[in-house]
């Protein structure tokens, strides 16, 4: 065994080691304890309904799968920009990634999620027998916020074909608690055909664990997801379509509410189709896990592309827009 696999083993096996003893303690999962976890980091990706596990040459898709890194010139960083829930909360991304030689590349990105100017009433109430109001003299404002840092590996093999692997750093700050937390992620990709391939991703493969500084401890369960994609050139036109097709199991149920109910779903699909006219302007479409339209469009100039999604919410929540640039050296 190459000394490279067995770091890779040793790392993921001390990871798995060290997480199951204190989810066997807790006794499971907090279903919602890593939502912020899943937003999207790539405007391109988004634009295509969330399906990022297969993509490549794009640093932005660090979040979605390691291994995709594989395939990045000798330098990459991106920037990303959203704003959603009538510009309430605020998403912002950056990453860069690094090629040390021609079968191995790192990488590292920080996001964070924030909301700001939050009313705080708690010590504003003031009661006077059966009734009472508020003194808004006593309303204070503070912010919350989610970071997160990834570190990133990608290792080509001849045996094993692209694999990747991520160690994921989380601090989240809200108000007077903070917590902690650390994950990992393991992924592949593999070229089936010349213009064929697919590609596979456990997300937080050990759970990823946070905790509280009130105590309070929360596991974010494993997510495993499957994607390909087939390119189909247009020569005649100048262009080429891509359509991206993923598979999303979850571990425990994600609770997805519509307009008709409420249903539970273990397993959800995802995709999208991406049109590029001249390596210069790309359009795309999709449909996210929720059912929910996306679209939005690419600009590639010499070493710079523009990306910009749009994600449609209901009237009452705004719209989701994202705007992200990715530059290769």
């Amino acid at each position: 065994m190459k000394k490279w696999h067995f770091t890779l083993l040793l790392w993921l096996g001390l990871s798995l080691i060290g997480s199951l003893s204190p989810v066997k303690a807790q006794g499971g999962f907090a279903r919602y304890a890593g939502e912020f976890l899943n937003l999207e980091t790539s405007a391109r990706v988004q634009a295509l309904g969330g399906a990022g596990t297969v993509l490549q040459q794009d640093i932005s898709t660090v979040q979605y799968n390691p291994a995709s890194l594989i395939t990045l010139p000798s330098f990459q960083f991106a920037l990303m920009h959203a704003w959603q829930f009538v510009d309430f909360v605020n998403f912002d991304f950056a990453a860069a990634g690094y090629r040390l030689d021609t079968h191995r590349v790192v990488a590292i990105s920080i996001s964070r999620l924030g909301v700001e100017n939050i009313l705080d009433t708690r010590q504003a109430q003031i009661i006077y027998g059966d009734t009472w109001r508020l003194d808004w003299s006593r309303i204070t404002q503070f912010s919350t916020a989610d970071y997160v840092i990834t570190m990133a590996f990608a290792q080509k093999s001849e045996r094993w074909g692209n694999i990747g692997l991520a160690t994921r750093l989380v601090y989240r700050d809200f108000g007077d608690v903070q917590a902690w937390g650390v994950g990992v992620d393991v992924g592949g990709q593999w070229l089936v055909a010349s213009h064929w391939q697919i590609a596979a991703v456990i997300r937080n493969v050990t759970t990823t664990l946070i905790n509280w500084s009130n105590g309070t401890r929360e596991f974010v369960a494993p997510q495993f997801r499957i994607g390909t994609t087939y390119v189909l050139s247009l020569s005649s036109f100048n262009s080429r379509i891509s359509p991206v097709l993923e598979l999303v199991f979850n571990t425990v149920k994600q609770t997805t509410t519509y307009q008709s109910g409420v249903r539970n779903a273990l397993m959800e699909l995802v995709g999208g189709v991406e049109w590029q006219y001249r390596q210069t302007l790309s359009f795309r479409v999709g449909m996210d896990g929720l059912g929910r339209f996306t679209a939005g469009i690419g600009v590639q100039i010499p070493h710079i592309r523009f990306d910009y999604a749009f994600l449609s919410f209901s009237d009452e929540l705004g719209n989701a827009h994202r705007i992200g640039m990715v530059v290769s050296l």
